[in-house]
């Protein structure tokens, strides 16, 4: 679940800040939000919470009221100009980590120009913002948070035996018995009813000729006996539409199909042309090994070497692709082995399954960057985008992704991210898994292979990275590996 840091100056956004935090807290759990005010013990030190919240965060909302660019201290000097300011400080941390960081322009505000920003945080300048409006502030809320893959947390589902579903914490609030559907328009609250007038006025119901005159002739058995059915009927009526609404909503108007599986692949394309890939200077490979049925070996090691096994492995599952291998370091490989390229270019457009070419990594966790800051990777070259996850694996930051990477991550994933990565796979999107068991085992003595936060992702796709390695590299110390799909055997 996402964690999030309301970043706000007072007198220019304190309201709205307080007013975010409520729904954020409603939505998320009050310690998935940090705002200064409630979030800081008694006695804490809170230049250190601020730091300690700063690193925790996935997602940064910065408030951008009509005076947070030229707000002024006491002596008149501009607050953002100051090293000290509590406001910039936050913000350049954020983006120094290069988390999610939404500008949220508040009262009209502008996004600041990056020559009216210091050098820390002419970034932000470039941040893809959002605007909240004072009069459209619920639905704004909603778009915001839909927009910010947070949405996911408030869906309610209708049970087999018919329940009304929960609502939530957005329509909750302003929804009109029996719908959910509006809220109140304000010349409707208070209003009384016909009923309710006659009783207050004593005009005789009985002898009205609108709907609810009832006539006091009628015992009150009788008169419950005669609702009791219609009532019955506007209930399971109540019911029928909030199911049909719901799977408007979930499901996007369109009809529901039987789950069909799909259609079988061919892993012809991933090795067609490709000779030879080398592992390289990056290290001792280790094996991928298959726990379920679908997996087929792509690349496994040289038949001359001890004990060979395979190094990438792939499979269809549901209506999309997983491919896995054996070194993180594998993708960073290009200049000195032009098979390497080939070969990774290939696999990604497998993956991607003609869904455009972007590569999305995941960073954030412990997973190592690709390469030195402006060296070529085997990615690179192949033609693929190189784009960054670098913050809590949800739809909002994969979005747009033709293929996810996740490359050795070496802090625990959680239900929602795991939850995540399944439903993309699952929709027919492509995930590529670098993994590599003996490193983990060897450098996490007190720790079980069990513990492996790449095993939590493996689990779910049937393949592991055992602690054992590829052995028998050639006389350069480069593992070769020449036998490919379908000859190819682990």
């Amino acid at each position: 679940m996402s964690a999030v840091f309301i970043s706000y100056r007072r007198g220019d956004s304190e309201g709205q800040a307080r007013a975010l935090s409520i729904e954020l807290e409603e939505l998320l759990g009050k310690d998935c939000v940090f705002m200064d005010v409630d979030s800081i013990a008694l006695g804490r030190d809170f230049r250190q919470v601020l730091q300690e919240s700063l690193q925790a965060c996935d997602i940064m909302l910065a408030l951008i009221g009509p005076n947070w660019l030229e707000a002024k201290d006491a002596a008149g000097n501009r607050r953002l100009e100051s090293p000290g300011d509590f406001v910039r400080q936050e913000i350049a941390s954020a983006l120094k980590r290069n988390i999610a960081v939404t500008p949220v322009l508040l009262q009209g505000a502008s996004m600041p120009p990056p020559d009216r920003l210091p050098e820390d945080l002419k970034d932000l300048a470039f941040r893809n913002g959002f605007e909240l409006s004072h009069t459209r502030w619920v639905s704004d809320v909603k778009e915001l948070f839909k927009r910010l893959g947070l949405m996911a947390q408030t869906r309610s589902f209708v049970p087999a035996g018919g329940t009304q579903p929960p609502v939530s914490p957005f329509d909750r609030r302003f929804a009109a018995a029996g719908t959910g559907a509006q809220r109140p328009a304000a010349a409707d609250i208070g209003t009384p009813t016909t009923a309710g007038t006659s009783a207050a006025t004593g005009t005789n119901a009985g002898a009205m000729s609108g709907v609810g005159a009832v006539s006091p002739a009628t015992p009150p058995a009788v008169r419950s006996r005669k609702l009791s059915v219609p009532m019955m009927g506007v209930g399971a009526a109540i019911l029928v539409i909030v199911a049909v609404v719901a799977w408007i909503r979930f499901s996007g108007g369109r009809p529901a199909q039987p789950k069909q599986p799909a259609a079988p692949v061919s892993f012809d394309s991933i090795v067609a042309g490709v000779k030879q890939i080398v592992l390289g200077e990056k290290g001792v490979a280790g094996p991928v090994a298959a726990t379920a049925d679908g997996w087929v070996t792509i690349a496994s090691a040289d038949k001359n070497v001890d004990s060979p096994k395979a190094f990438v492995m792939a499979r269809q599952y549901d209506a999309g692709r997983v491919a896995a291998f054996g070194h993180p370091g594998f993708l960073a490989l290009a200049d000195k082995h032009p098979d390497n390229p080939l070969f990774i270019a290939k696999l990604l457009q497998w993956l991607a399954a003609g869904k455009g070419q972007k590569a999305c990594f995941t960073v954030a966790h412990g997973e190592p960057e690709i390469g030195p800051e402006g060296t070529p990777t085997a990615v690179n070259i192949a033609g693929f985008e190189v784009s960054t996850v670098p913050a809590t694996i949800n739809s909002f930051t994969i979005s747009g992704c033709s293929v996810v990477v996740i490359n050795n991550r070496t802090t625990p994933f959680t239900d929602d991210e795991v939850q995540t990565v399944r439903d993309y796979v699952g929709k027919g999107n492509g995930v590529l898994l670098g993994g590599l068991g003996w490193a983990y085992a060897k450098y996490s003595p007190t720790k079980n292979i069990q513990d492996y936060p790449m095993l939590q992702l493996g689990r779910i796709f049937g393949v592991e990275w055992p602690t054992s390695y590829i052995g028998g590299p050639d006389a350069q110390g480069l593992t070769v590996f020449r036998t490919f799909y379908p000859a190819a055997t682990p």
